[in-house]
């Protein structure tokens, strides 16, 4: 399963976990199968929906995504079947299509030279002179003057230079990670696994697992029917448990009391 579809797999199987979103689910189904033709009866049913489609609205774009399901016809429904029942086109057409990442390095568009070029004017015309006060001539200018280059969303653009001839691939690819690692900004640390905040889809599956598992057996009784499961988690199936539920909340924060259907007290 590629990233892209673990993510809304997650985001589904949490879905499924809402009593509320199956509700209102239900709601939408039959007033999709009312008669078209009474459209008063329509319209005061609808009327009736909007305060709980409100809330999903208000609970963020996920929730968003799945409340998009419910207007579908009798027979397209999907929801709140299981992801994996769902079929491939399906699953397909609920996944967010991949985005390409830029590449870390390439040969910038001739327009950003003037760009360059009229900053190091700027710098000679306001670069101050160092030493006794007096006029800035042009080669103490270009002698103190910092790297030519500037950083634009995330990157930086400049001036280099790239001796093909007397170095060889690796040693050029060696000598650049040296350079990068002494002329990272200090504005972009190095990334290093998840951005701050941000979910681990396929650990939350996992809690997910385990919360629905304990939901049908006693924790002393994980470890010997799922044992692959068990070790996932690192014998922690109890803390396991409380995160999905927390990953819940966070995904459908619906201002009510509502907990996953398969949140339990312990056997």
């Amino acid at each position: 399963m590629s990233e892209n579809e673990t993510i809304a797999c997650c985001c589904w199987e949490y879905a499924r976990e809402s009593a509320f979103l199956r509700d209102v689910q239900r709601h939408c189904a039959a007033l999709m199968r009312r008669d078209p033709y009474k459209r008063q009866a329509f319209i005061k049913a609808r009327q009736a929906l909007e305060p709980d489609l409100q809330r999903i609205r208000a609970a963020g774009h996920l929730a968003s995504l799945i409340a998009g399901e419910f207007w579908h016809r009798p027979e397209e429904q999907c929801y709140p079947r299981p992801w994996l029942s769902l079929t491939p086109s399906a699953r397909q057409s609920r996944t967010p299509a991949e985005q390409p990442k830029p590449a870390a390095f390439g040969r910038a568009g001739s327009g950003y030279a003037e760009q360059i070029v009229q900053r190091a004017e700027e710098y000679v015309r306001t670069a101050p002179c160092p030493g006794p006060p007096g006029p800035l001539t042009k080669p103490e200018a270009w002698i103190i003057m910092p790297p030519s280059s500037f950083i634009q969303g995330g990157e930086e653009i400049g001036l280099f230079q790239i001796h093909w001839a007397g170095w060889n691939d690796d040693e050029i690819t060696s000598q650049f990670k040296r350079w990068a690692e002494k002329n990272r900004p200090r504005c972009f640390r190095k990334p290093k696994g998840r951005p701050p905040g941000s979910l681990d889809w396929r650990a939350a599956l996992r809690c997910l697992a385990i919360m629905r598992v304990m939901r049908e057996h006693s924790a002393a009784d994980v470890a010997h029917l799922f044992p692959t499961l068990y070790l996932s988690c690192k014998k922690k199936h109890f803390r396991d448990r409380e995160r999905a539920q927390e990953i819940f909340e966070k995904l459908f924060a619906f201002g009510i009391d509502h907990s996953p259907l398969s949140a339990q007290t312990d056997k």
